[in-house]
């Protein structure tokens, strides 16, 4: 489900700003890009749960052993400290995979490259089966702001 929803936010993106689809068109290289500052921006795992093993101290807050804690990748994925503009989808964002949405160190989710190969081929197979694609009414969102319903017209 986590790659069909970043699948989803990113060819929103493509079908929404035509400017971004020719680009991408333009410098096919730039399509994995687009996958990382996709993953960042709607972060398909928003959050994951653990138990601390010991004590540990995270900014001014003391995390016990045993306590459970929430790790919202979504947000950190839009931390201001981290991401310039990072409410914006850039394509030019410097270290662009340096974002929590597939986890961290051993962690990491072991998918990871299968769903950005997976992603990135759903926008060139979309982008190589028409000169055009645009907008053919209102994309609609659910309210974890996923795509529905993208209505595109190939041209």
């Amino acid at each position: 489900h986590s790659t069909a929803r970043a699948t989803a936010c990113l060819l929103a993106h493509v079908v929404s700003d035509a400017g971004l689809q020719e680009q991408l068109r333009a410098e096919p290289e730039l399509i994995a890009v687009a996958v990382e500052e996709t993953i960042r921006l709607h972060t398909p795992l928003r959050w994951f749960a653990r138990t601390a093993r010991e004590d540990a101290q995270v900014g001014d807050t003391t995390v016990r052993a045993g306590q459970r804690v929430m790790l919202l990748y979504a947000g950190a994925n839009r931390d201001p400290a981290h991401f310039a503009e990072p409410e914006a989808f850039r394509l030019d964002r410097p270290k662009s995979n340096d974002h929590l949405a597939f986890g961290w160190g051993i962690h990491r989710c072991v998918g990871m490259p299968l769903a950005q190969l997976e992603i990135r081929v759903a926008v060139e197979e979309l982008l190589a089966r028409a000169d055009r694609v645009s907008p053919d009414g209102e994309i609609s969102w659910t309210s974890s702001t996923e795509p529905r319903h993208i209505p595109v017209r190939l041209g």
